[in-house]
């Protein structure tokens, strides 16, 4: 299995309702330096929506799992937690499956990690016209509960990999004996794609 990636997005911008991010385009390196959302109590951000990762994946891949990495922190009061994280395929079209594998944030730089090898977010087929396409990001929602007065939310660094295989991929060969009858040995070659 092969794999391009962690990319970083060339646009981060504000997305629908809610309480708007600042310095937004401060997500698209990690280099700590932080879009940042002061919540008042029981508030949902805008959504980052980023996207321009510059994938390049052969014409003859097949797409197997998509990796997002979100480095994040929080301040100190009411807890903020992700409570939507999803990727965004052609044209803006959302995964069907939304990530919000994680509880309230730390409040040091903490690196969180969504989907996987296997994982295309609930997608049957992800295309490599889909990834390789400038619209291919992620959008990201965070949410602060309580009633202590809000929190600060700061967000680092917004990653995108993704996981493919292609034809002829390397086939490693294992040789070995296996007993088919007894007192008998039989010698035979087992292949594995990785």
């Amino acid at each position: 299995m092969a794999s391009q990636g962690y990319n970083n997005p060339s646009s981060a911008t504000n997305a629908n309702t809610g309480q708007p991010w600042t310095d937004i385009s401060l997500v698209t390196a990690p280099d700590g330096r932080y879009a940042t959302n002061s919540f008042s109590t029981s508030v949902s951000s805008q959504r980052i929506k980023v996207s321009g990762f510059g994938f390049n994946l052969p014409s003859d891949a097949t797409v197997t799992g998509m990796e997002l990495i979100i480095r994040a922190k929080e301040g100190t009061g009411d807890p903020v937690a992700f409570s939507e994280v999803q990727i965004t395929l052609r044209s803006g079209v959302q995964t069907s499956s939304r990530h919000n594998d994680y509880g309230e944030l730390a409040t040091v730089d903490t690196d969180y990690v969504f989907g996987g090898p296997g994982d295309l977010w609930g997608e049957t087929s992800v295309s490599v016209t889909d990834v390789n396409n400038s619209t291919f990001g992620a959008r990201i929602r965070m949410t602060v509960n309580g009633s202590v007065g809000g929190n600060t939310a700061s967000v680092d660094w917004i990653g995108l990999r993704v996981y493919y295989v292609t034809p002829g991929t390397t086939v490693k060969h294992v040789t070995g004996a296996v007993k088919a009858n007894p007192g008998r040995s039989r010698f035979v070659r087992l292949s594995e794609v990785f």
